[in-house]
């Protein structure tokens, strides 16, 4: 996800799916507010892809939940 090591420093194969994870913009977001002081223009990115990602995960959830009452 980024939080130890840079996603820069992972193995090319695993990177695709850090960028499906979304601790790594969550981790992003905290180390934009924490150490660098960033404001919302600067995080928006991290913001939109949490956003998808758990629009995303919920549509999945909310999908498997109504097969399994069927």
């Amino acid at each position: 996800s980024g939080v130890v090591t840079p996603v820069t420093g992972m193995p090319s194969w695993l990177r695709p799916i850090a960028y499906v994870n979304p601790v790594k913009y969550f981790a992003d977001i905290l180390r934009g507010v924490m150490l660098k002081g960033s404001d919302l223009p600067d995080l928006a990115f991290a913001f939109i892809a949490l956003a998808v990602l758990g629009s995303a995960l919920l549509a999945i959830s909310t999908a498997r939940f109504r097969k399994r009452l069927s």
